[in-house]
Protein backbone atom coordinates (compact mmCIF):
# COMPACT_ATOMS: atom_id res chain seq x y z
CA UNK A 1 0.00 0.00 0.00
CA UNK A 2 2.85 2.42 0.83
CA UNK A 3 4.50 1.65 -2.52
CA UNK A 4 1.21 2.32 -4.32
CA UNK A 5 0.69 5.64 -2.53
CA UNK A 6 4.24 6.86 -3.13
CA UNK A 7 4.96 5.54 -6.63
CA UNK A 8 1.42 6.13 -7.84
CA UNK A 9 1.62 9.76 -6.81
CA UNK A 10 4.95 10.65 -8.38
CA UNK A 11 3.77 11.05 -11.96
CA UNK A 12 0.37 12.46 -11.11
CA UNK A 13 1.70 15.10 -8.70
CA UNK A 14 4.38 16.08 -11.22
CA UNK A 15 1.69 16.30 -13.90
CA UNK A 16 -0.63 18.43 -11.77
CA UNK A 17 2.15 20.72 -10.56
CA UNK A 18 3.61 21.17 -14.04
CA UNK A 19 0.27 21.98 -15.62
CA UNK A 20 -0.60 24.43 -12.82
CA UNK A 21 2.81 26.13 -13.08
CA UNK A 22 2.48 26.44 -16.86
CA UNK A 23 -1.00 27.95 -16.48
CA UNK A 24 0.13 30.34 -13.73
CA UNK A 25 3.04 31.47 -15.92
CA UNK A 26 0.53 32.36 -18.65
CA UNK A 27 -1.81 34.01 -16.10
CA UNK A 28 0.44 36.27 -14.01
CA UNK A 29 -2.51 38.11 -12.45
CA UNK A 30 -3.74 34.89 -10.80
CA UNK A 31 -0.17 33.94 -9.87
CA UNK A 32 0.21 37.30 -8.12
CA UNK A 33 -3.09 36.75 -6.27
CA UNK A 34 -1.71 33.47 -4.93
CA UNK A 35 1.56 35.13 -3.93
CA UNK A 36 -0.30 37.95 -2.19
CA UNK A 37 -2.92 35.61 -0.65
CA UNK A 38 -1.30 32.26 0.17
CA UNK A 39 -4.50 31.24 1.97
CA UNK A 40 -6.02 30.73 -1.51
CA UNK A 41 -3.55 27.92 -2.32
CA UNK A 42 -5.60 25.10 -0.82
CA UNK A 43 -8.63 26.07 -2.90
CA UNK A 44 -6.44 26.72 -5.96
CA UNK A 45 -5.05 23.18 -5.78
CA UNK A 46 -8.60 21.80 -5.80
CA UNK A 47 -9.37 23.86 -8.89
CA UNK A 48 -6.14 22.77 -10.57
CA UNK A 49 -7.10 19.16 -9.80
CA UNK A 50 -10.51 19.73 -11.39
CA UNK A 51 -9.20 21.51 -14.45
CA UNK A 52 -5.92 19.62 -14.99
CA UNK A 53 -6.90 16.16 -13.76
CA UNK A 54 -3.58 14.29 -14.07
CA UNK A 55 -5.27 10.93 -14.62
CA UNK A 56 -7.97 11.57 -17.20
CA UNK A 57 -9.73 8.21 -17.00
CA UNK A 58 -9.78 4.74 -15.54
CA UNK A 59 -10.48 1.50 -17.43
CA UNK A 60 -12.17 -1.49 -15.83
CA UNK A 61 -13.54 -4.86 -16.87
CA UNK A 62 -17.32 -5.09 -16.58
CA UNK A 63 -18.25 -7.50 -13.78
CA UNK A 64 -21.80 -8.37 -14.87
CA UNK A 65 -24.18 -7.77 -17.75
CA UNK A 66 -25.86 -4.38 -17.51
CA UNK A 67 -27.72 -1.67 -19.36
CA UNK A 68 -26.01 1.71 -19.16
CA UNK A 69 -28.33 4.43 -20.45
CA UNK A 70 -29.64 2.16 -23.22
CA UNK A 71 -26.26 0.62 -24.07
CA UNK A 72 -25.96 -3.09 -23.38
CA UNK A 73 -22.66 -4.05 -21.79
CA UNK A 74 -21.67 -7.61 -21.04
CA UNK A 75 -19.54 -9.20 -18.38
CA UNK A 76 -15.94 -9.11 -19.59
CA UNK A 77 -16.36 -5.98 -21.74
CA UNK A 78 -13.96 -3.12 -21.10
CA UNK A 79 -15.31 0.23 -19.93
CA UNK A 80 -13.53 3.57 -19.70
CA UNK A 81 -14.70 6.08 -17.14
CA UNK A 82 -13.47 9.58 -18.05
CA UNK A 83 -13.03 11.34 -14.68
CA UNK A 84 -11.92 14.54 -16.37
CA UNK A 85 -15.15 14.92 -18.33
CA UNK A 86 -17.19 14.70 -15.12
CA UNK A 87 -15.16 17.54 -13.65
CA UNK A 88 -15.96 19.70 -16.69
CA UNK A 89 -19.71 19.11 -16.71
CA UNK A 90 -21.83 22.26 -16.38
CA UNK A 91 -24.86 20.05 -15.66
CA UNK A 92 -22.87 18.48 -12.80
CA UNK A 93 -22.61 21.76 -10.93
CA UNK A 94 -19.55 23.36 -12.51
CA UNK A 95 -20.45 26.87 -13.64
CA UNK A 96 -18.12 28.00 -16.44
CA UNK A 97 -16.40 24.60 -16.42
CA UNK A 98 -13.82 25.51 -19.05
CA UNK A 99 -12.40 28.36 -16.97
CA UNK A 100 -9.97 28.11 -14.06
CA UNK A 101 -11.42 29.81 -10.97
CA UNK A 102 -9.12 29.46 -7.95
CA UNK A 103 -11.99 30.51 -5.68
CA UNK A 104 -14.54 28.00 -7.04
CA UNK A 105 -16.75 26.70 -4.25
CA UNK A 106 -18.02 24.10 -3.91
CA UNK A 107 -15.63 22.06 -6.01
CA UNK A 108 -16.63 18.41 -6.00
CA UNK A 109 -14.27 17.38 -8.79
CA UNK A 110 -13.57 13.78 -9.73
CA UNK A 111 -9.78 14.04 -10.14
CA UNK A 112 -9.21 11.30 -7.55
CA UNK A 113 -12.08 9.12 -8.69
CA UNK A 114 -14.98 8.03 -6.52
CA UNK A 115 -16.18 5.01 -4.60
CA UNK A 116 -14.06 1.92 -4.15
CA UNK A 117 -11.59 3.09 -6.81
CA UNK A 118 -10.91 6.47 -5.18
CA UNK A 119 -7.20 7.26 -5.04
CA UNK A 120 -5.68 6.00 -1.79
CA UNK A 121 -3.06 8.75 -1.88
CA UNK A 122 -5.38 11.70 -2.54
CA UNK A 123 -4.53 13.49 0.71
CA UNK A 124 -0.79 13.04 0.20
CA UNK A 125 -1.11 14.17 -3.43
CA UNK A 126 -2.90 17.35 -2.39
CA UNK A 127 -0.25 18.10 0.23
CA UNK A 128 2.61 17.48 -2.19
CA UNK A 129 1.08 19.66 -4.93
CA UNK A 130 0.31 22.45 -2.45
CA UNK A 131 3.86 22.33 -1.11
CA UNK A 132 5.46 22.37 -4.57
CA UNK A 133 3.34 25.26 -5.83
CA UNK A 134 3.78 27.26 -2.62
CA UNK A 135 7.55 26.81 -2.66
CA UNK A 136 7.86 27.80 -6.32
CA UNK A 137 5.78 30.94 -5.77
CA UNK A 138 7.73 31.86 -2.62
CA UNK A 139 11.21 31.14 -3.98
CA UNK A 140 10.82 31.84 -7.71
CA UNK A 141 7.89 34.27 -8.00
CA UNK A 142 9.11 35.67 -11.33
CA UNK A 143 9.49 32.32 -13.12
CA UNK A 144 8.51 32.20 -16.78
CA UNK A 145 7.78 29.03 -18.73
CA UNK A 146 9.20 29.01 -22.26
CA UNK A 147 6.16 27.77 -24.25
CA UNK A 148 8.25 27.22 -27.39
CA UNK A 149 10.35 24.57 -25.62
CA UNK A 150 7.58 22.76 -23.70
CA UNK A 151 7.32 19.05 -24.55
CA UNK A 152 4.15 17.20 -23.52
CA UNK A 153 4.11 13.49 -22.70
CA UNK A 154 4.07 11.75 -26.09
CA UNK A 155 2.42 8.57 -24.78
CA UNK A 156 1.28 8.35 -21.19
CA UNK A 157 -1.99 6.52 -21.63
CA UNK A 158 -4.64 8.47 -19.76
CA UNK A 159 -2.15 10.70 -17.92
CA UNK A 160 -1.34 14.25 -18.99
CA UNK A 161 1.76 16.31 -18.33
CA UNK A 162 5.18 17.26 -19.59
CA UNK A 163 8.47 15.62 -20.44
CA UNK A 164 10.07 19.08 -20.51
CA UNK A 165 8.86 22.30 -18.89
CA UNK A 166 11.73 24.80 -19.26
CA UNK A 167 11.62 27.95 -17.15
CA UNK A 168 13.74 30.96 -16.29
CA UNK A 169 13.68 32.66 -12.90
CA UNK A 170 15.66 34.71 -10.43
CA UNK A 171 16.89 32.30 -7.73
CA UNK A 172 15.53 32.96 -4.25
CA UNK A 173 17.58 33.16 -1.07
CA UNK A 174 19.12 29.81 -0.15
CA UNK A 175 17.17 28.39 2.77
CA UNK A 176 19.88 25.93 3.76
CA UNK A 177 22.28 28.79 4.54
CA UNK A 178 19.62 30.35 6.75
CA UNK A 179 19.22 27.20 8.84
CA UNK A 180 22.95 26.71 9.51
Amino acid sequence: MVDLIISGGVGTVASLSGQALEWLSANPDVRQRLIDNPDLMMNAVEEFLRYFSPAQALARTVGKDADFHGVKIKKGDRALLAWASGSRDAAGGFENPDEVDIERMPNRHLAFGVGSHRCAGSHLGRLMARTILTQVLERMPDYRIDPERVVRYPRQGVNTGFDTLPATFTPGKRLLDERL
